[in-house]
């Protein structure tokens, strides 16, 4: 075995070195990439709160939209590429599509408008890259929404470079832009990354979906299911799900604030604005359960909201006494309470 023996490495048009090492055995390097590594929520599509779903747009994986404007079926599979948990999978309801996905970033807590570039400034260069399982483009843009709405191009789709890894019938894939001189204008409330086949097929599966500081293309930054469900719920905070469940399930305890008007709070991490409410609606899907009796009902609606706190109430189908406490239950399989806190 034979030994390299240098002091340092640097690039041949660079005025200091990469990396230095010391005469201890120890080495320091200058890394453009050190620190967050994806800025991308939900990369590893682990988290799917929504569920699956056939639509022409809607949710693909927490903090993911599926924008063909076509139906497809919209489904986490459990065939990924080697290290990974889960992909998603976006099938076409009729012959072949140019299947797109997308999603938002937010620059920081508030940071909206031309604000965002002190995070996404100007020159910065940023590497995005996904396993999937055809050949997609890419697209980025300052954004008012998933649209995109308002979008400020800095890179129109482009074709991605496979990086040679393959497992499972998965490719990986990356492209590197630099934001250039583009800026975000008032209305800005993130960037979008947005994905397109290269060419339109029935299906597609991907996942590692990964956005880097710099020109590499390092490999994909694993966090634990618990802390990327931390991460989607600051956007989108399902509070209550029967899943499939049959038979009556606790949400929380209500109070009867009249003989005919009843009302639940429900305490959340801070979200990313004040949230809107998503709830199912149907007859008799709910019901509180007092000391004197019960109540079914169909829905219920939001009447305050703060980034971590929501008062609902109910007040058709309901009677009991004022100041009266019960258990709210979901009664039927299909019950849910959401928060939604998306960009538009």
């Amino acid at each position: 075995m034979s030994t390299l023996q240098v002091e340092g490495i640097r690039n041949a048009a660079a005025s200091s070195d990469a990396i230095t090492l010391a005469t201890n055995g120890s080495a320091s390097a200058n890394l453009s990439n050190y620190g967050r590594k994806n800025w991308i929520v939900n990369g590893g599509f682990e988290v799917h709160q929504r569920g699956n779903i056939t639509h022409a747009y809607s949710y693909c994986g927490d903090r993911f939209q599926h924008r063909t404007g076509s139906n497809a079926a919209i489904a986490q599979s459990n065939t990924v590429p080697a290290g990974f948990a889960k992909s998603m999978s976006l099938t076409a309801s009729s012959g072949t599509l140019s299947l797109a996905w997308n999603t938002v970033l937010e620059a920081g807590n508030s940071l909206e408008g031309t604000a965002i570039s002190n995070v996404f400034s100007n020159n910065s260069k940023w590497t995005v890259s996904i396993w999937a399982t055809r050949v997609p483009k890419v697209r980025v843009d300052f954004t008012d929404g998933f649209g995109p709405t308002n979008p400020q191009s800095i890179v129109a789709y482009t074709t991605m470079t496979s990086t040679g890894e393959t497992s499972n019938g998965f490719t990986r894939y990356k492209h590197t832009f630099d934001i250039g001189s583009v800026n975000p204008v008032g209305t800005s409330k993130g960037l979008h990354i947005g994905w397109q086949l290269a060419t339109a097929a029935a299906d597609v599966k991907f996942t590692g979906a990964q956005l880097e500081k710099g020109e590499y293309c390092g490999p994909y930054d694993h966090l634990p299911y618990g802390d990327e469900l931390l991460r989607c719920q600051r956007y989108y905070n399902r509070v209550f799900d029967m899943n499939g469940q049959s038979g009556e399930k606790p949400i929380s305890l209500a109070v009867y604030e009249n003989g005919s008007t009843l009302t639940t709070i429900f305490n959340f991490l801070e979200m990313r604005t004040i949230p809107s409410l998503e709830i199912t609606s149907g007859s008799n899907k709910f019901m509180i359960r007092r000391q004197d009796g019960s109540d079914n009902f169909d829905t219920m609606s939001m009447r305050y909201g703060t980034r971590t706190t929501a008062e609902l109430t109910i007040n058709s189908n309901v009677s009991g006494n004022s100041g009266i406490v019960g258990m709210l239950r979901g009664a039927d399989t299909d019950v849910y309470v959401a928060f939604n806190a998306e960009f538009g």
